[in-house]
C-alpha cells in the first residue's frame, strides 16, 4: 500500500488592516483595492502516513517519520488485526445461512417470546434460503441484486417486500457489528415502490353499537357472552382476555388487573402456552368494574367453580387451569359476530369501544390509558374511526344545509 506525506496547511492575510479573516474574507472592512488578499500557505510537516483496508474496512495512522517506518509499522498493524481475532471472518468460513441463524438465537435472546419463536420459523424456512449458500465474505453484487429481483417478484404487497429487504439490512448490519465485515452491496439496493393505483374497498372496521346488542342478545352461550362482553366493554387484546384468572379480579374494590398476556407460540409438551407481560410497560393497568358486570363475573365463577388461580375463560371444564386457545376462541367469536359483519374479527371490538367512548365525550388522552396504548397517537391512528350513525348524522346535517341553501334557486328554476 503507498505511503503518504503529512501537510500542514495555513493561511496568511496580506491586509495589513486585518488581524483575522472569516470564511476566506477579509474582515475590515476596507474595499478589495486596498489588498485585502489572503493565501494558502502547504508546508510538508516531515511526517508520513499509511491508509490500509481490509474486507471493505479502511484504517488509517499518522505520525510517522520516515517511509519506512510507516511501512513497516501497516505491516505490523496487518498482522495484529488477524492475531487479535479483531476481523473474525478472516478466521472464519460461516456460511450465509449458518450466520442467519444464528442472528435468529441472538433474536431469541432480546426479543419477546411471541415475536422471536415467528422469526426463528422464517429465519429458517426463507430468509436463510434467500442467497448462496457460501461463505458470507464471498457473496458477491450479483448476489445482492438476484436477491431483490426474487423478492420483486414474490406475489405479495409492496410493503411487505420492503420489509423483508429491511430485515435482511438488519441482518446484514449485525453482520458488521459483531463480524467486522461489511457487504457494501446490500446496502446499497433500493427499495420497492408501489406505482399501481388501487381502489381500496371500504370495510366496516367497528362493530356499532345496535349490532352489538343484537349480538350479545342472540347469543346463547352463558360463557360467550361474556367473553363478547368483556372484549367490548373493555377492548382488551385476545392475550390479555384469554389471561385473566381468579385473581386478577378484585370484587372489594370492584377492579380487574391486567399483568400478564397468553401466548400460544413459546410453549412445550402438554402446556402448550406460556405467560408473558403484556405488550408494552402502559398495557399494565387496573380498571374499574361496574357493577353489571361486577355480578355477571361473580355468576360465572359460581357456575364453573373457578378456583383462585384457575382462568375466567378456561379450555374446558376438565382443564380450568388452562386458558382456551387463541384460534378456537377466535373463531366461535366469529361464529357470533359474522351474521352482522361479514369482514369481523375479534379486534375490531378493541377498536369499536375507542369510538363509542369518544362520542360519549371522552379524551383521547383518556382513552389511550384504558386501552394500555403506549402513545395517543396510537389510539388516534388505528381505531379512531367515524361509525356508520355517526356518518348518517353528517349526512342529515349537510342535507339540511343544502336544503337551505339550494332549495329556494332549485323550487324557482321548477
Amino acid at each position: 500500500m503507498p505511503i503518504y506525506k503529512q501537510y500542514k496547511y495555513t493561511k496568511e492575510i496580506d491586509c495589513i488592516n486585518c488581524k483575522y479573516f472569516k470564511y476566506d474574507k477579509c474582515t475590515c472592512g476596507i474595499p478589495n483595492e486596498f489588498n485585502c488578499n489572503f493565501k494558502t500557505i502547504k508546508t510538508f510537516t516531515k511526517k508520513y502516513f499509511f491508509k490500509t483496508s481490509i474486507l471493505g474496512r479502511s484504517f488509517t495512522r499518522r505520525g510517522f517519520k520516515t517511509k519506512e517506518g510507516a511501512r513497516d509499522a501497516e505491516t505490523k498493524f496487518r498482522e495484529q488485526l488477524i492475531d487479535d481475532n479483531y476481523l473474525r471472518t478472516l478466521r472464519t468460513n460461516k456460511t450465509y445461512s449458518e450466520l442467519f441463524i444464528e442472528y435468529g438465537n441472538y433474536l431469541k435472546e432480546n426479543l419477546k417470546t411471541t415475536y422471536s419463536t415467528d422469526i426463528s420459523r422464517k429465519i429458517k424456512n426463507y430468509y436463510s434460503k434467500l442467497m448462496p449458500d457460501i461463505p458470507i465474505t464471498k457473496l458477491l453484487k450479483e448476489d445482492a441484486l438476484k436477491l431483490r429481483n426474487n423478492l420483486n417478484k414474490e406475489k405479495i404487497t409492496c410493503k411487505t417486500k420492503n420489509k423483508r429487504l429491511n430485515f435482511i439490512i438488519r441482518f446484514f448490519d449485525w453482520v458488521e457489528k459483531f463480524y467486522h465485515y461489511r457487504f457494501n452491496d446490500i446496502f446499497l439496493l433500493e427499495h420497492f415502490r408501489d406505482y399501481e393505483i388501487k381502489r381500496q374497498k371500504k370495510k366496516q372496521l367497528i362493530v356499532e353499537f345496535d349490532d352489538f346488542k343484537k349480538i350479545y342478545q342472540e347469543c346463547n352461550d352463558e360463557y360467550y357472552k361474556l367473553a363478547l362482553l368483556t372484549m367490548f366493554i373493555y377492548g382488551y387484546r385476545i392475550g390479555e382476555q384469554l389471561a385473566l384468572t381468579v385473581d386478577s379480579i378484585n370484587f372489594e374494590d370492584n377492579t380487574i388487573e391486567i399483568y400478564q398476556s397468553v401466548n400460544f407460540k413459546g410453549g412445550k409438551g402438554k402446556k402448550k402456552y406460556t405467560l408473558t407481560t403484556p405488550k408494552t410497560a402502559s398495557s399494565e393497568r387496573i380498571q374499574l368494574m361496574p357493577t353489571i358486570y361486577s355480578t355477571l363475573i361473580k355468576e360465572h365463577i359460581k357456575r364453573f367453580k373457578l378456583k383462585k388461580k384457575d382462568f375466567i375463560f378456561f379450555r374446558s371444564e376438565k382443564e380450568k387451569n388452562i386458558p382456551m386457545h387463541e384460534n378456537t376462541f377466535r373463531r366461535n367469536l366469529e361464529t357470533y359476530c359474522k351474521a352482522y359483519n361479514k369482514d369481523f374479527h375479534p379486534h375490531m371490538l378493541r377498536a369499536s369501544i375507542v369510538t363509542h367512548l369518544k362520542e360519549k365525550g371522552v379524551s383521547l388522552d383518556e382513552i389511550s390509558k384504558y386501552l394500555g396504548h403506549q402513545e395517543t397517537a396510537i389510539t388516534k391512528q388505528y381505531y379512531l374511526k367515524t361509525s356508520i350513525n355517526k356518518e348518517k348524522q353528517i349526512n342529515d346535517v349537510i342535507d339540511d344545509f343544502m336544503k337551505e341553501i339550494v332549495s329556494k334557486e332549485y323550487h324557482e328554476e321548477k
